[in-house]
């Protein structure tokens, strides 16, 4: 007689860690799929018991970002293209773009940053001088730590 285990695993699911208690109620509970659970077979003698996870398989890295490199573009631009991306962590991501800085005299706000929550998203600048914005990403099970951008308008 001999036992055969067998484990089937899925995509990652909520149950790492994270900042999910800093952001919206609807990014925090994603409803992403949990793991199937573990069986365990015994040999030929037809026995078999199961023996089932306790819960699904946390992620246990947070997903990296780019905010893409920094970009110089002439006095009087009005739209810059940002060019994010992210990896690891469980896979599918929600992006959150955030003005950390701003030149003198600007008047360019969150709402100027048209979707958000696309890594290539489009930001509307009204000024010469520098832009700083942060790029972060949420797997459905923490948040990446932010990235940074340099838009520089002269």
């Amino acid at each position: 007689m001999f036992a055969l285990a067998v484990l089937t695993l899925g995509a990652c699911s909520p149950g790492g860690t994270g900042k999910d208690n800093d952001r919206p109620a609807e990014i925090a509970d994603s409803g992403r799929d949990t793991a199937p659970e573990t069986t365990t077979e015994t040999g030929d003698s037809g026995d078999s018991d199961s023996a089932h996870d306790t819960g699904p398989l946390p992620c246990v890295d947070a997903p990296v970002v780019d905010a893409g490199p920094d970009q110089t573009v002439p006095a009087g631009t009005r739209e810059v293209q940002l060019a994010g991306s992210a990896s690891g962590g469980c896979g599918s991501y929600v992006f959150d773009w955030a003005i950390q800085a701003l030149p003198a005299g600007s008047t360019t706000s969150s709402s100027d940053i048209h979707d958000p929550g696309d890594p290539d998203a489009l930001l509307m600048i009204d000024a010469a001088g520098s832009y700083v914005l942060s790029l972060q990403a949420y797997d459905g099970a923490s948040w990446s730590t932010p990235d940074l951008v340099v838009i520089d308008a002269e």
